[in-house]
């Protein structure tokens, strides 16, 4: 097969840098409000947990959830950028709004903004926090749910019902189960990998239907038809 790419133009290459220039200055911001931080509060953020004296694989649910639900809210927005590019609406909006909604609950449980804002500790805390994920994933349902029935419906029920038994014993704690955080942090990972796969597969099937109704090229089908010769002109 023929390569058709050719070098991009300097002028282009830089206006292509303007989203790594917002991002690194993102990254130096944060990087100077690091440096200007005690000796000791610089440490907890800069050093690894192993080297802490935790063992490597301190909070490995937890963390491995955030990758779950990282990987969740890319796919996401990928698929709602193709469905946008692709002209449909209503499946870009259903993909973007749950990107957001599943980016919010990677910070969560990366920063656990539920304990240190909500104060969830507490009772009434953890309550909040469940009221919270509940209202919001009703929204998300209510306002796409024509979309969401195209989708493989199945595991998105496994990713939701798994998120709310894990906020569930959360609320009401060893009532429920003997070991709480065992509970709580394997049904927040079985979640996050759920929503990882419906995020990837939702996307790749709605990069197919674009690609199928002629709004992008498949490549292979390019490679197909023979590239037009401009030296030859007609007779005559």
């Amino acid at each position: 097969m023929e390569e058709r790419r050719t070098p991009i133009p300097l002028r282009r290459q830089l206006t292509l840098l303007i989203p790594l220039f917002v991002g690194w200055t993102a990254a130096v911001m944060l990087i100077f409000v690091v440096a200007a931080l005690d000796p000791s509060a610089r440490d907890n953020v800069l050093l690894h947990p192993a080297l802490n004296g935790f063992p490597w694989y301190t909070g490995l649910l937890s963390n491995l959830a955030v990758v779950g639900w990282v990987v969740a809210s890319t796919a996401g927005f990928l698929g709602g950028f193709v469905a946008w590019v692709g002209n449909r609406r209503a499946a870009s909006r259903m993909q973007i709004m749950g990107a957001v909604v599943t980016l919010l609950a990677a910070f969560d449980q990366l920063f656990q903004f539920h304990r240190i804002i909500l104060g969830a500790d507490s009772f009434g805390g953890r309550a909040l926090v469940l009221v919270t994920y509940i209202v919001l994933g009703s929204i998300w349902v209510i306002v796409n749910q024509k979309e969401l029935a195209r989708t493989r419906v199945i595991i998105l029920g496994a990713a939701m019902s798994s998120l709310l038994m894990s906020a569930t014993v959360d609320l009401l704690g060893s009532e429920i189960v003997t070991s709480r955080a065992l509970f709580v942090d394997g049904t927040t990972f079985l979640s996050a990998t759920a929503w990882a796969i419906w995020f990837v597969t939702t996307t790749m099937d709605i990069s197919r239907s674009v690609v199928h109704s002629g709004v992008l090229p498949d490549p292979s089908d390019e490679a197909d038809e023979p590239a037009p010769d401009a030296d030859l002109e007609p007779a005559g």
